[in-house]
């Protein structure tokens, strides 16, 4: 009988993560999963008597070029926070107070901002049970954002670009971690979200908020 293509680049995938494991680790939970590009599984890594470690599923195909093919056009530009989230806004009773670290401000499209807080509100972004659901959803803020002036056209692209980013960056610094040059245990939470991330993007890119 002929082995399906999927059924091929699986057992490849495993000689891969088993090369990768040295000696005394084993893959275990290989299974299939749902993504955009169809061939996409998750498994994990157990070395000797360890609990299973997580290790990154094959993330879908072609967000870097649906974000290079159409975008935005004639963006507002302005000051732009770079790291706009609710971990750096100070509230007391309700009321915000800063807007901690600038240290990645610059000038550019001002929805870069909007976006980035919209991954910080979707739950949907993120493997984490219960990651932002105490947050205004993204809708709610594009709401607000356009009832105060501000143009929202463009925010579904700037939200993917977001996720997309934040995805690249997480897999670095759990690189940095995995490899002992800057330990960060966070980013070993952080690790299921990375490929949701990437297909969140595809899905508010696709229309789907």
């Amino acid at each position: 009988m002929q082995r399906s293509e999927d059924e091929g680049l699986r057992d490849r995938l495993a000689d891969f993560c088993r090369a990768h494991a040295g000696a005394g680790a084993e893959v275990v939970g290989l299974r299939a999963m749902p993504g955009h590009s169809g061939l996409s599984f998750g498994f994990a890594l157990r070395g000797g008597d360890g609990p299973p470690r997580h290790v990154l599923r094959l993330p879908p195909a072609g967000v870097r070029g649906r974000l290079l093919v159409a975008p935005p056009r004639a963006p507002r530009l302005g000051l732009r926070h770079g790291d706009f989230q609710w971990s750096n806004l100070l509230f007391h009773r309700g009321r915000l107070l800063a807007v901690l670290d600038w240290e990645l401000a610059s000038t550019g499209p001002v929805l870069h901002d909007l976006g980035w807080l919209c991954v910080f509100s979707d739950p949907g972004s993120w493997e984490m049970p219960g990651m932002w659901s105490a947050t205004a959803p993204p809708e709610r803020l594009a709401t607000l954002y356009a009832q105060h002036g501000g143009e929202v056209d463009a925010l579904p692209w700037h939200r993917a670009l977001a996720g997309y980013a934040f995805a690249v960056i997480a897999a670095f610094n759990l690189m940095l971690h995995r490899r002992g040059k800057r330990v960060d245990p966070h980013y070993e939470l952080l690790a299921p979200s990375i490929p949701r991330l990437l297909e969140r993007a595809l899905e508010v890119l696709d229309g789907d908020s």
